[in-house]
């Protein structure tokens, strides 16, 4: 007899998860319940809960990439919970949780066959370059603004700056972005399907992840994927994102981010060094090759 899943996604990045997991669930023989609103807590970092058969409400907690204190704070919450944690750069591997890899469709991966590269430029008339897409929230001002200063910098003559799940930002932004002279350079996306954001992905020159604290996980394991360049803060939520695979900014200044962004650009061996360094650690997130050790963790989870 199967467990219970009980799921509440909220945010484009928690629908992405969702997008994935779930089928995930459902081979392992799980059955999936969206009747609640909201079960978890944002601060504690957890974003899933799993009700396993007879044994409680929050039986099994999921955690993407999860820092130590991150771990520790949910286990002191949750004492009877049972942690599953996906890949962490940073996290030491503890017997009392259940690591396993980070669950990426196949799609994500170069050449990117199901993604859909052509629709999504089309469809968003992206015909700029360099494309930056960013892999941030929307929720701290400081950070937008650096966002907004470095783009103003960067992309004077051409090029275009594309702000995933934003669409709704576009009317508030509107009288900065004009008068940052960033209209024609500033492009609002709505949530795209899976193949188009990994179409999108694909075909961006560089990733920005400017946010220290409110990096999207699932899209920043989706971002490393594709092997694109990713320039990200330097932060321990960052850093336990994307490990070795990024180039990090020490300071929170637009100069720098614009320095850091060239490079990331016109340097030809640091943009290879940083796209072997994404495929190399993304290699074992394979839908199709991570789902087995999934389905085994989920069944033992029933017994």
């Amino acid at each position: 007899m199967g467990g219970r899943a009980r799921i509440a996604a909220e945010t484009p990045d928690e629908q992405r998860l969702q997008l994935v997991l779930e089928p995930v669930l459902q081979e392992a023989g799980w059955v999936i319940d969206h009747s609640l609103d909201r079960l978890w807590n944002r601060r504690l970092g957890s974003r899933w809960v799993l009700e396993a058969t007879g044994d409680g409400p929050r039986a099994v907690t999921v955690l993407t990439a999860p820092q130590a204190s991150e771990l520790s704070r949910v286990s002191s919450a949750w004492p009877k919970s049972h942690i599953l944690a996906t890949q962490s750069f940073t996290a030491d591997v503890s017997s009392e949780v259940s690591w396993l890899p980070r669950l990426v469709p196949d799609y994500c991966f170069p050449p990117g066959v199901g993604a859909d590269p052509f629709g999504i430029t089309a469809k968003f008339r992206l015909e700029s370059r360099p494309r930056l897409v960013y892999l941030g929230g929307y929720t701290h001002g400081a950070v937008l603004t650096r966002l907004l200063e470095t783009a103003s910098d960067l992309l004077t003559v051409d090029g275009e700056l594309v702000l995933p799940d934003s669409l709704s930002l576009r009317a508030a932004w509107a009288p900065v972005v004009r008068r940052m002279q960033l209209a024609e350079r500033v492009v609002f996306l709505p949530s795209l399907t899976g193949p188009e954001m990994a179409g999108l992905l694909l075909g961006a020159d560089v990733l920005l992840a400017l946010d220290p604290t409110d990096t999207g996980r699932t899209l920043a394991s989706w971002g490393l994927a594709s092997g694109t360049p990713i320039v990200a803060q330097h932060s321990p939520i960052n850093e336990a994102l994307f490990g070795p695979a990024a180039l990090w900014v020490y300071e929170e200044s637009a100069s720098v981010w614009r320095r850091a962004i060239l490079q990331a650009l016109d340097r030809v061996p640091l943009r290879e060094t940083l796209t072997d360094r994404a495929l190399a650690a993304s290699e074992a997130w394979r839908l199709s090759e991570a789902q087995e050790a999934w389905t085994q963790r989920l069944k033992l989870l029933e017994r």
